[in-house]
């Protein structure tokens, strides 16, 4: 494989598997989107959902042969690392969509070859581009590496609005510092110093050229934010330009984000004038929190200001809090977890959200505090934009009412929470009402507007042109751009409609969360029933819809995903939990084929669940926890929390009380997953998320 081609392969995986990567330390909390569900309110109307039929299905473009070989030419240049042989044939090209895919092809993977100018062209030419934010990054990387003349750069951000990357705030800086502003100079190269990374060679690159605009103020809050993303080299290099007692508070942080030995004695060794510092007290609290000392960890956060601007990272603190009151409600300290958690520094809407959540639910489910709970329930529907999270705090505050004694308003908040019908709560809030129906929404019908609108755009275009030459790996970074921005129903329908026509699942699958993200009903684009291929059950059973909730949690149905923990394949197998229901089943093993061949990987999937169902006696809760986190960490999670399959246990507070926020919102998701595939492979179906939650009692 190239390394063009791995790096393409690369960002595609990270576009889809981002939201399951973006654990925090210790696998305790995420702030990740992935937390969110993308579903919106639907109406009555059942679809299985089938591929639209051949009548409907948009024309693709009218393109020129010769373009397709000539493109098919550009890609294999610049899988060489061949620019100029790129930019040769893009000479000949006829169509304006494939010239305007090989230039922009030339930004994403050449982009230093390319130049600030001509990047800066494609900017202005194509506004309406998918995927711009990338392009306007190379921009901004382009400034600063190319020493761009400060004219130009001020131009471009009055035309262009505030950096975003650290390269364009430097660049910004240089530009105004040369242009004898040097106040707003010092203002752009703070804001960069105290908040960017500034890897590879911009540290020293900005010391250099900015150092005397830095203050002591400056270099404490860029040992802070680093200490806090773990930058344990940096942060000890700022905090050694603070200097003084300082030097020991950041040799005590690194020790701790290094879990080494002498941590303690690091503490210990730091001045007692410097350990009501910030960072101390949130090293001090992390340290003690893994000594399993919470109510230690609790006290000293306790001491830390709450406000957010006291604080380098306000949502890295809201985390810990958030770790530490979970540890103290698993001791029995309700009280001392809600005190923990019940007001939040948290910056991030989604981290307010959490925190709050929180809250509500040690609230009412720990101190029996309906009103309580209820305030924190009501903040986080006021401030929900994503209709998982609204149907999350809609229900919940359902059930403060009822622990209120006021019925008639919780049914009011099960009904509107039941509207969105593809989120867990949502369909928990239905199956408490009694609907015995899940209804999935029709497509909007493209006009003959949305037809004309849509095949004119030259990102269709050459869409359909990396679709020609058999390249859905570059198609799909363009589908999710287009998808994120068009604002039309109809010409979402299109670009479904197009992945559909080309056999492409994964971006099938991201046009329908992108278009259900942005009020859309692109169900049936959202839970695609072409991402597994036919293979030969072995093993236990499990059934199909299980199968497709898995990969599409798991991999986003990407045959050949690999995970930061070498999962693998549609549904994300470790190469040794595969050879060993390989073996379980008689089935020969080998690793290369869990990438490589979709339907060995999905056969091996589904026994490997079938296993774990036969395990936990069909629980699927705890199957999908042990999926996710393995089978000795949900025996751990009975002890603390209870066995979900008994009556005296309430599944859905038991999967609340999931320590890991990844397995939380993955058991979730999976659940309301496989509610949708019910519908999408079987036709109507009854809503079973009750009977699935209980499953396995009185066995």
């Amino acid at each position: 494989m190239s390394a063009f081609r791995a790096l393409l392969r690369g960002v595609a995986a990270t576009s889809l598997l981002a939201a399951q990567a973006a654990y925090a330390e210790d696998g305790g909390e995420t702030i990740a989107a992935a937390e969110q569900s993308f579903v919106v309110a639907y109406d009555t109307t059942n679809v299985t959902g089938a591929i639209a039929p051949a009548s409907r299905i948009a024309p693709s473009p009218s393109v020129q042969s010769a373009d397709v070989a000539q493109v098919k030419a550009a890609v294999a240049a610049f899988e060489r690392g061949d620019l100029g042989g790129a930019m040769a044939i893009r000479s000949s090209l006829r169509d304006p969509g494939a010239v305007a895919l090989v230039d922009w092809l030339s930004i994403r993977f050449a982009s230093r070859q390319v130049g600030f100018d001509r990047i800066n062209s494609f900017l202005r030419a194509h506004r309406d581009w998918p995927t711009m934010s990338m392009v306007r990054r190379r921009a901004e990387e382009a400034l600063w590496l190319e020493n761009v003349d400060g004219a130009t750069v001020r131009a471009f951000f009055a035309q262009n609005g505030k950096p975003k990357r650290a390269e364009g705030k430097l660049a910004l800086a240089r530009a105004l510092l040369d242009a004898g502003q040097k106040d707003a100079a010092a203002t752009v190269a703070r804001e960069a110093w105290r908040t960017e990374d500034l890897a590879g060679n911009l540290e020293t690159q900005a010391l250099a050229r900015f150092g005397s605009l830095l203050t002591t103020a400056d270099h404490r809050a860029r040992a802070e934010r680093q200490f806090l993303n773990d930058n344990v080299d940096a942060g000890l290099r700022a905090a050694a330009r603070v200097g003084g007692s300082y030097v020991a508070v950041g040799k005590a942080i690194a020790a701790v984000i290094r879990r080494r030995p002498d941590a303690p004695a690091a503490l210990g060794a730091v001045p007692s004038g410097a350990r009501s510092d910030p960072a101390f007290i949130f090293a001090s609290a992390r340290h003690a929190r893994r000594a399993d000392r919470p109510r230690e960890a609790a006290a000293m956060l306790a001491r830390a200001p709450l406000s957010a601007t006291a604080l380098a990272d306000p949502d890295a603190w809201s985390v810990e809090r958030r770790v530490i009151a979970r540890d103290l409600l698993d001791l029995g300290d309700a009280r001392g977890a809600y005190d923990l958690i019940r007001r939040t520094e948290a910056k991030s809407d989604t981290d307010r959200i959490e925190s709050e959540m929180l809250a509500g639910f040690i609230a009412l489910r720990a101190l029996g505090d309906g009103r309580a709970a209820y305030r924190h329930f009501t903040i986080v529907q006021s401030q929900a934009t994503i209709p998982g999270t609204l149907s999350r705090a809609l229900y919940w505050q359902g059930r403060a009412l009822e622990a209120l004694g006021d019925q008639a308003a919780a049914r009011a908040s099960y009904e509107r929470a039941s509207r969105h019908v593809t989120s867990y709560y949502g369909q928990i809030a239905r199956a408490r009402l009694k609907l015995a129906d899940l209804p999935v929404r029709r497509l909007p019908e493209p006009t003959s507007a949305d037809r004309a609108t849509f095949n004119s755009r030259l990102s269709v275009r050459a869409i359909d042109l990396l679709y020609r030459v058999g390249d859905k790996e570059l198609a799909l970074p363009m589908v999710a751009g287009l998808a994120e921005d068009l604002r039309s129903g109809g010409e979402l329908t299109l670009l479904g409609e197009l992945t559909q026509r080309n056999k492409d699942p994964r971006a099938t699958l991201v046009v329908g969360k992108a278009g259900i993200n942005n009020g859309f009903a692109m169900d049936v684009l959202a839970y695609p029933t072409g991402g597994i291929p036919a293979f030969k059950p072995v093993g236990p059973a499990i059934e199909t819809p299980v199968v497709h909730a898995i990969a599409r949690q798991e991999s986003a149905f990407n045959p050949r995903a690999v995970s930061h923990a070498n999962a693998r394949g549609l549904l994300q197998l470790l190469p040794t939990t595969a050879a060993r229901t390989a073996k379980a089943a008689g089935v020969p093993f080998s690793a290369e084929r869990l990438t490589t061949d979709a339907s060995f990987n999905a056969q091996l999937g589904a026994a490997h669940l079938g296993e774990l169902a036969r395990d936990f006696r069909g629980s699927y809760v705890m199957v999908f926890a042990a999926y996710n986190a393995g089978s000795s960490r949900v025996v751990e999670w009975v002890r603390r929390y209870g066995d979900p399959r008994k009556p005296e246990t309430d599944p859905v507070d038991w999967v609340e009380r999931i320590p890991f926020t990844e397995t939380r919102n993955y058991v979730q998701r999976v659940l309301e997953n496989t509610q949708v595939y019910r519908t999408r492979l079987n036709g109507r179906t009854a809503l079973l998320i009750e009977r699935d939650m209980a499953r396995g009692g009185g066995e």
